[in-house]
């Protein structure tokens, strides 16, 4: 969007105020057709708001993915993986994967179980433990 449809949305959005403000009992039959013509023009200016809109909220999207940690249950990703529970309830005590205890759960961080898997088994597991 560019500031030329910006600054063109602010006024018409002022000059709307002010006839609907302002017409009261002083209403002319001109301002129909005006404010028909400003209501046309801010539809027609509604799609690169909306384009700016999708853009912005793609962005904090991305910015939110980067910046999250998918944590899971033992249950959860038991039956994501096909693991059973008891197997990944023993990777967490023994440290194999990487885990955090909230109250009697333990919660999974799903994204570092993956890079496990995928690593396979091979005797040098980074993977840390924290309660």
């Amino acid at each position: 969007m560019t500031d030329k449809e910006v600054y063109r949305i602010i006024e018409l959005m002022n000059r709307k105020f002010f006839i609907i403000m302002h017409s009261g009992i002083s209403w002319k039959p001109e301002y129909g057709p005006e404010l028909e013509a400003i209501d046309k023009e801010l539809a027609s200016l509604r799609v690169p708001v909306e384009q700016a809109h999708g853009q912005k909220e793609q962005a904090a999207q991305g910015n939110q993915t980067e910046n999250t940690v998918q944590m899971v249950t033992i249950k959860e990703a038991s039956s994501r993986t096909g693991i059973s529970y008891d197997r990944l309830r023993k990777m967490c005590i023994n440290g194999q994967i990487v885990h955090i205890k909230a109250g009697n759960k333990r919660l999974i961080n799903w994204d570092k179980l993956v890079d496990y898997l995928n690593a396979g088994e091979t005797g040098n597991n980074d993977a840390m433990h924290t309660e």
